[in-house]
């Protein structure tokens, strides 16, 4: 079966990591019987990386061809939602997302186009693990990496052994690894929610997909590297990090379940003492303890912040370059 595959990631003021993509892309193994065609957009009011993406597509060395647009109106989900409008002018087969701070493994696109061609999944996923750290970090950056890797490491480990191909109940198939049949826009109606500007579009589109019983699938296989630029290997990140993905996660929970917001309330007093001890269990475990304790503690921020009618707003500033 012939296949029209669109690989797309967004992109905004990161040249740098961009072209890392760009490159990794056009290394990557093609599958065959396929069309493969990379799509960047860019979610800004003027041109910047246009010319990266041309010349990325003159010098791929597997042929891969690159088509750039920008959208001017910011937004994560309006930007995804413009690749889903270009991918479907294009009557093509599939869409993927990757992030633009990542690199693929050569055979990250083949084997995902393989598992779908297996299994008739509408949606698939795999695992992001991180890319080793700069030369020229410093201590604590290169602390804070060894946190991080063991944290990557450790959730890929937990979804191979819990989801497979056929099951992923126990996981969350987000856009910085996707492959979706593009059946999932025009035989079922889902669409990236605009309303969630600042990120978490991706997890609640999943939800939808998996509430309807559509199939979905993890594929361990199909690896995506994350290359983390020091400025977001520090406390105060991650803090940031992890209470907005806490405020939008338990928003999109609100909406879709209806949960009573006291539920919460036992939740906070538990992660309250988890934080707790690994602030005292620290000086034990630095390699893993500096992240749980920036995690924990950023998770109870974002709760609190939505029952004070808060939002996130950590996606609303571009980090990396």
């Amino acid at each position: 079966m012939s296949l029209t595959i669109i690989v797309a990631a967004l992109t905004r003021h990161r040249p740098r990591m961009l072209a890392q993509l760009l490159r990794s892309l056009g290394e990557m193994e093609l599958p065959r019987d396929a069309k493969v065609i990379g799509l960047i957009v860019e979610n800004d009011t003027e041109e910047h990386a246009r010319r990266l993406v041309e010349d990325a597509g003159k010098a791929s060395r597997n042929g891969l061809e690159f088509q750039y647009l920008l959208e001017p109106e910011q937004g994560i989900p309006i930007a995804r939602n413009r690749a889903v409008d270009w991918a479907l002018s294009q009557n093509s087969d599939i869409l993927a997302f990757v992030d633009d701070d990542q690199t693929v493994a050569p055979d990250w696109l083949t084997t995902l186009t393989r598992t779908y061609r297996e299994t008739g999944a509408l949606l698939l996923g795999g695992p992001q693990l991180l890319a080793p750290a700069p030369d020229d970090a410093g201590a604590w950056t290169r602390l804070m990496h060894r946190n991080m890797a063991h944290r990557f490491d450790k959730r890929a480990r937990r979804a191979a052994a819990h989801a497979d191909i056929h099951d992923t109940r126990n996981v969350t198939i987000s856009t910085n690894n996707w492959f979706a049949d593009m059946r999932l826009f025009t035989e079922h109606g889902l669409r990236f929610d605009n309303t969630l500007r600042n990120g978490g579009e991706d997890l609640k589109l999943y939800r939808e997909a998996y509430q309807a019983g559509l199939p979905t699938g993890w594929v361990k296989e199909a690896r995506v590297f994350e290359w983390v630029e020091p400025d977001r290997m520090s406390f105060r990140y991650q803090f940031r990090r992890a209470r907005d993905m806490s405020n939008t996660a338990y928003r999109i929970r609100l909406e879709q379940k209806s949960e009573p917001r006291w539920k919460v309330y036992p939740a906070l007093l538990l992660k309250s003492v988890q934080a707790l001890l690994h602030l005292v269990t620290l000086p034990l475990r630095p390699n893993v303890g500096l992240l749980d304790l920036a995690r924990s503690t950023g998770w109870i921020a974002g709760r609190v912040a939505v029952l004070r009618g808060r939002k996130s707003t950590h996606y609303s500033e571009t980090t990396g370059s």
